[in-house]
């Protein structure tokens, strides 16, 4: 891990003709992987806990979990873990936001894959990208973040169709409360996302290729 990452537009590698950087790829699966329902601790409260201890060690502080991570999961819940850094960009001050959405060792919350609706996006995707960008809201808020942000933001699997859809709205004008979110300071990346957008989203626009979805076919 290295804040250099974040350093650069979100952009710059499709702008040089590459897909993504292949080392921050690799640091936001690790972090998903992190964020994942932790298999040893029997305690919903503390499931968040290895997420908590790869961000402490790179440095994040003000570590939260929302409150579907904190008791069990049910059909319609998403768990999520947020915690930030300050840093700086030549002269500029940015805050740097690390979410990452539980991917793995959520029970029942699987079952949101398959309510589908019956009109629009991607129901239970879309219901779970709401309630996201709802606790990213509330978390900086809480932590009193102003000016400029980063997001870096991952997913797998249901989270990654759901990184996907935050991502997508905030792309696509959605605002975040009392801060500055530029495209170019936003890393997305999603690994074996369902598809779950419909053709109205754009997301072949070029905009969203600060959104890297990784498929292993």
């Amino acid at each position: 891990y290295t804040d250099d990452y974040f350093k650069q537009s979100s952009y710059i590698t499709q702008r040089q003709g590459l897909p993504y950087n292949p080392s921050l790829a690799t640091m936001s699966l690790n972090l998903e992987l992190s964020a994942w329902g932790s298999p040893t601790e029997k305690d919903y409260f503390f499931k968040s806990n290895n997420a908590k201890d790869l961000l402490t060690k790179l440095d994040f502080k003000d570590f939260e979990a929302n409150d579907d991570f904190k008791f069990k999961p049910t059909k319609d819940s998403i768990g999520a873990v947020l915690a930030n850094k300050k840093m700086k960009v030549g002269k500029e001050d940015y805050t740097l936001l690390a979410l990452a959405i539980r991917g793995g060792g959520y029970d029942s919350e699987w079952a949101s894959n398959l309510t589908l609706g019956t009109s629009g996006q991607h129901q239970g995707f879309d219901k779970a990208s709401q309630d996201v960008l709802i606790f990213l809201d509330d978390y900086i808020i809480k932590h009193k973040i102003q000016g400029k942000i980063k997001l870096w933001l991952t997913g797998y699997s249901r989270a990654a169709a759901t990184a996907n859809l935050v991502a997508g709205s905030l792309n696509n004008g959605r605002k975040i409360s009392q801060v500055t979110l530029s495209p170019d300071d936003m890393y997305a990346f999603c690994f074996e996302p369902p598809a779950g957008t419909l053709a109205a989203f754009d997301a072949k626009n070029d905009k969203h290729h600060n959104i890297v979805n990784i498929v292993n076919l």
